[in-house]
């Protein structure tokens, strides 16, 4: 998945070693040596094998477990006692109910990559930065308003989100002679957008609205480039299927205690991959962000 997405910090502290199921399959529950691969990886690093996983999916978790699931709503593997992070990552990444090792999917390898990180002072030291993208690096200078930084470009228009100034809290639409047009707002001081990107064909935005702190409300908005029809409903996106599909996770409740339905939307009818289900995140996000 290739998502704009805000600074998230998230600690990685000491270890256990969660159970790995194939649906129709037998997973292997070994570790690999990453030294025999030829990879660097971190001392702490393991590896689980999975069942053969396709080019984009969703994995979903409820209090306890998390499932890999394709396209079609079928489901590829069971990771028992993994939950997704509430944030997102990307690529997925799972903790255990410990909340000692995290476990980050490589879908291209089929494999989840496990670190374990010791805390020696008493007190939690190891807080890792992450983040999910970047701006893009800008060929020619766009005149952007005051306040405003660029999320993506396609051809001569660049697409932007502003923090401050007169335009704080739009998501703009500008083309290389300065001429901006604003194509959504955030729905209240102080909420912001944590992830903006558009789809494979330029025609839409897919963004998610949040605020400030870890268990927050969440907004997903689905906004035509024309600005006709603009949707939004409580949740998050969660990106674009390759055939230019915007996927949502709907839900109710905060971050930390949401429930809710992973959608395909752009069909004739909404399809339901997932449901009843507390977290969703995407691999193989075919959006645009540079």
């Amino acid at each position: 998945m290739s998502v704009f997405t805000r600074p998230i910090l998230f600690v990685l502290v000491l270890a256990g070693a969660p159970l790995v199921a194939g649906c129709g399959h037998r997973a292997s529950s070994s570790e690999t040596n990453p030294a025999a691969a030829g990879e660097q990886r971190p001392s702490s690093a393991m590896v689980r094998e999975l069942p053969r996983l396709p080019r984009q999916g969703i994995a979903v978790s409820n209090a306890t477990d998390s499932w890999l699931v394709d396209l079609s709503g079928k489901k590829i593997a069971r990771l028992a006692g993994l939950t997704l992070e509430p944030v997102p990552f990307t690529p997925p990444i799972f903790v255990n109910i410990e909340q000692t090792v995290f476990w980050t999917l490589q879908a291209a390898r089929h494999q989840l990559i496990g670190s374990r990180f010791e805390d020696t002072s008493g007190g939690i030291e190891n807080i890792f930065t992450s983040t999910t993208g970047t701006a893009p690096v800008i060929e020619h200078v766009l005149r952007l308003p005051f306040g405003c930084l660029p999320i993506v470009r396609l051809d001569k228009i660049m697409y932007a989100e502003c923090g401050f100034g007169e335009l704080a809290g739009a998501i703009i639409r500008s083309d290389s002679a300065g001429h901006s047009e604003v194509l959504a707002r955030t729905s209240s001081e102080g909420k912001d957008w944590s992830s903006i990107e558009l789809s494979p064909d330029g025609k839409e935005l897919l963004a998610t609205e949040s605020g400030s702190g870890r268990c927050v409300r969440e907004r997903a908005v689905v906004i035509p480039v024309n600005r006709k029809n603009v949707v939004s409903f409580d949740g998050r996106g969660l990106g674009f299927s390759t055939a230019g599909q915007p996927i949502v996770f709907a839900a109710t409740g905060n971050v930390c205690n949401a429930t809710g339905s992973v959608v395909v939307l752009g069909e004739r009818r909404p399809r339901v991959l997932a449901r009843r289900v507390h977290n969703a995140a995407i691999w193989g996000d075919a959006g645009r962000t540079k």
